[in-house]
């Protein structure tokens, strides 16, 4: 597979096959033409990702070829080749749409950097689309669902932020919804039509996450070849979230923290600033306060971050979004999955799902519809479509019932080991009255299934008649085919 389709269009035979045979040592495909009509045929058929213009053609005006190559394909990457050496030509031509401007007699090493510098910024642009595309849909999707007494604060807060310039910091568990939330701010602000790009600041070493948010210079490190434009120049006059902002090494913080003071920063290996206009929005699930307490976050920093804080409320502090967040996300997988039509959940199932803390928030409630479809091939999910995950319920009470509280004196001593028994034997009892398996139950009281059989086992439960009489009730079969499994695995 070449690295990528290259159109050569020059007059010059000898140097036009000579460029291409370098290009092909390279890993491209070049392909050639010696005229602007030819070239601007073979461009139409090839659908080149880049194209080599010679602007002195002898049919027509490299300029305008120029203009036409983009009029058919804004995103194609074009390096203008020329003997002229005036500087007003080359801006005039990277204003047309040029990415860059080699003159002749032409520096192959040079030329190779420059090509691939090109495509790179062909590439990061169509990614850039792609996630505008997908930002506005999500940011859609996470207002629809605010509608909670919480997530309406929330969405106040948002408008608000959005109506401004400044920096916003989202705070809230993983799973929350905060990338969203920064694309619904984005998507209604006075930079709407500006790019919006995303980075995980957890996701890359600190090497990777400062050329990431930087860019580099050509041989800023072992391999590099070209520069490469960090997301900052790239969201210019639009906005850069940085997810997961508390993982950032202190060194990218201290020049962060720079560039949020003076709009301008270094790329990695350069000499010349970079001045940009790019709106910060940070987010995190750390408490940023403590982390500069115990020294993992700059304090400066952290200030110059909490101008405008807005904190997103947990899933099961706003369960009255719960339906409209089903039914958005069933929207979803039903597309994602390729279903013939979308899944419906019975009564018993939106029981289910409300009843549940949702400690994963949004991303775990996506999860577990997901597993569901893919467990039962859609159609109507019931109540056991959820049972067959280990989601614990709130319908195992961990909570001593008031007849059952001790009351401690001096003239009547307890046996402590015997009543820590007695409540780890209530507590098992009802893990086994709701659950329809000992796997189920034993994710309920947040042990293994092999600890579960030992505390049974333990506390003589093993012939317990109303262990096995809630048993029988739930259904003994599932719990023989389990350790059936568990004995061949």
């Amino acid at each position: 597979m070449p690295e990528a389709n290259v159109l050569i269009i020059d007059d010059e035979k000898h140097l036009a096959q000579f460029t291409a045979r370098f290009l092909q040592s390279k890993g491209f495909a070049a392909f050639i033409a010696l005229d602007a009509q030819s070239g601007l045929a073979s461009f139409k058929k090839l659908r080149p990702e880049l194209v080599l213009l010679d602007l002195g053609l002898p049919d027509g005006s490299g300029t305008e070829l120029l203009t036409a190559i983009k009029d058919c394909d804004p995103e194609t990457a074009i390096i203008v080749v020329t003997g002229n050496t005036s500087t007003r030509s080359a801006a005039t031509h990277v204003r047309l749409g040029a990415d860059d401007y080699l003159t002749k007699p032409i520096d192959l090493e040079e030329l190779l950097a420059a090509s691939r510098s090109a495509l790179e910024w062909r590439r990061q642009s169509q990614e850039l689309q792609h996630r505008r595309a997908n930002a506005v849909g999500t940011a859609k999707d996470f207002i629809r669902a605010a509608s909670s007494e919480a997530m309406q604060a929330v969405q106040n807060l948002a408008a608000r932020a959005a109506a401004m310039q400044g920096i916003v910091l989202l705070t809230g568990e993983s799973g929350t919804g905060k990338d969203h939330l920064a694309a619904w701010i984005h998507q209604n602000s006075p930079r709407r039509d500006g790019p919006f790009f995303s980075l995980n600041c957890a996701a890359l070493t600190r090497e990777l996450t400062e050329s990431e948010l930087f860019g580099h210079e050509a041989g800023a490190f072992t391999g590099t070849k070209g520069r490469k434009r960090g997301l900052l120049e790239l969201a210019n006059h639009g906005t850069l979230v940085l997810n997961e902002i508390g993982e950032l090494a202190l060194p990218i913080q201290s020049k962060l923290l720079t560039f949020l003071d003076t709009r301008s920063f270094l790329r990695v290996g350069g000499e010349t600033k970079v001045s940009i206009d790019a709106r910060i929005i940070a987010a995190t699930n750390r408490d940023l306060a403590e982390e500069v307490r115990h020294g993992g976050f700059r304090a400066d920093l952290y200030y110059r971050l909490n101008v405008f804080p807005i904190e997103l409320p947990p899933l099961r502090k706003r369960l009255s979004d719960l339906p409209v967040l089903v039914t958005d996300l069933l929207d979803k997988l039903t597309g994602t999955i390729n279903l013939a039509q979308r899944p419906t959940l019975s009564r018993e199932a939106q029981q289910r799902l409300l009843c549940y803390d949702w400690p994963g928030n949004i991303r775990e409630l996506r999860n577990a519809l997901e597993r569901a479809i893919m467990l039962t091939g859609g159609g109507l999910l019931d109540s056991d479509s959820f049972c067959l995950s280990p989601l614990p319920n709130r319908a195992l009470d961990t909570q001593l019932a008031p007849s059952d509280e001790l009351v401690l004196s001096p003239s009547t001593p307890i046996d402590f080991h015997a009543e820590l028994d007695a409540t780890a034997r209530r507590l098992i009892q009802r893990s086994l009255k709701t659950a329809r398996t000992r796997q189920e139950a034993a994710a309920l009281l947040g042990l293994s299934r092999h600890a579960l059989a030992y505390q049974i086992k333990r506390l003589g439960m093993d012939q317990d008649p109303d262990e096995q009489e809630e048993l029988g009730k739930a259904g003994q079969a599932p719990n023989r085919q389990e350790d059936q499994t568990t004995s061949t695995s």
